[in-house]
């Protein structure tokens, strides 16, 4: 009988041991899964060459004046408590040929989209989330033969309702509208786990 109730303890814990150890490679394999599908939403620090090679690709593979770095859907998922989150993008002039003090960008938040932040939190909040200005045209950061590189900061504060806001970016050239424009999405998420 003493063997037996100890062989029953001897399976318990191995039992124990196993289910840890499973839960440690679910927690891992879904951090992992998360790195990989939303690794192209991940926030830029500063454009670095590797940066502006990215986009420099993207120009390559596509026919658009202005290529925001983020996944296919141009949104980012910015979360309650985040300062600073970057968001890189490039823009080509229709001549090629970038002169950072008359090729400028202006960015735009769209009013027109149905339950935007806009109308949870109200224009003058939404405007204060961005470190570049809202409405006048400005400088990008820098640029590399034929395009122009800039990177707009995001930061929101701990607390702020959960919402959407599309932003739309506009080219100028000596302060006149390109007509080339592009959009991206700001969704407000929750502060999780990772």
């Amino acid at each position: 009988m003493v063997k037996q109730k100890k062989a029953a303890m001897e399976l318990s814990i191995g039992t124990v041991v196993v289910l840890v150890l499973a839960m440690a490679m679910l927690v891992l394999g879904g951090v992992l899964v998360k790195k990989i599908f939303f690794g192209a939403t991940e926030s830029v620090d500063e454009l670095t060459g590797k940066v502006r090679n990215q986009i420099a690709d993207l120009f390559a593979k596509g026919d658009s004046n202005i290529i925001i770095k983020l996944g296919s859907d141009k949104s980012a998922d910015v979360k309650q408590g985040d300062v600073d989150y970057g968001i890189a993008f490039g823009a080509t002039p229709e001549n090629g040929v970038v002169d950072r003090n008359s090729f400028k960008y202006k960015l735009t938040l769209d009013r027109e989209s149905p339950g935007n932040c806009i109308e949870k939190l109200g224009e003058r909040t939404v405007e204060k989330f961005f470190l570049k200005p809202i409405g006048p045209p400005v400088s990008f950061t820098t640029s590399e033969k034929s395009i122009a590189f800039a990177r707009i900061g995001v930061t929101i504060p701990a607390g702020t309702q959960k919402c959407s806001q599309a932003v739309i970016i506009d080219t100028y050239e000596n302060g006149q509208p390109t007509g080339y424009f592009d959009t991206f999405t700001i969704r407000i998420v929750s502060k999780g786990f990772f």
